[in-house]
């Protein structure tokens, strides 16, 4: 009998195309941030200031906290990879639920990537998190940055 064809937490679940916005980009960021973490530069927009910037600490602040009380390693997919794991696909959900102050959703979700005592700052992050997201697209469809 051979093992799981995924590690735990990178089963896909979802394509990214199939979430909304803030979960497409909230799972984009996590793993840009990811490999920020790893020695992979960020690109240059998410250093200069600005939206993109905030985005970016929000999100690199909730993926260190999530890691730090993370119950097990957190898994996910390349940047590149049209596929979303299971934990993140949990992560995007609670960047959302948060964001749209649905916060005992937050906090459930919190519950399934930290240890409980790490939940309530990693659902205080999401909220975060979310929120300079939300920002970041408002600005970006009002026009008032260009991305590329």
């Amino acid at each position: 009998m051979s093992g799981p064809a995924f590690p735990r937490g990178a089963t896909p679940v979802a394509r990214l195309e199939d979430l909304s916005d803030l979960e497409a980009a909230a799972i984009l960021m996590l793993r840009i941030c990811c490999d920020a973490a790893a020695g992979r530069p960020a690109p240059t927009r998410f250093r200069r200031g600005g939206p993109e910037a905030a985005a970016y600490e929000a999100v690199a602040a909730l993926v260190s906290a999530a890691v730090a009380g993370a119950r097990r390693p957190l898994a996910r997919h390349a940047v590149e990879c049209a596929c979303v794991g299971a934990d993140e696909s949990a992560l995007a959900r609670m960047v959302a639920s948060a964001a749209e102050g649905e916060r005992e959703e937050a906090m459930l979700l919190a519950t399934l990537i930290a240890r409980p005592e790490h939940g309530p700052e990693v659902a205080r992050l999401a909220e975060r998190a979310g929120l300079e997201l939300r920002r970041l697209a408002l600005r970006l469809r009002r026009g008032g940055e260009t991305v590329h």
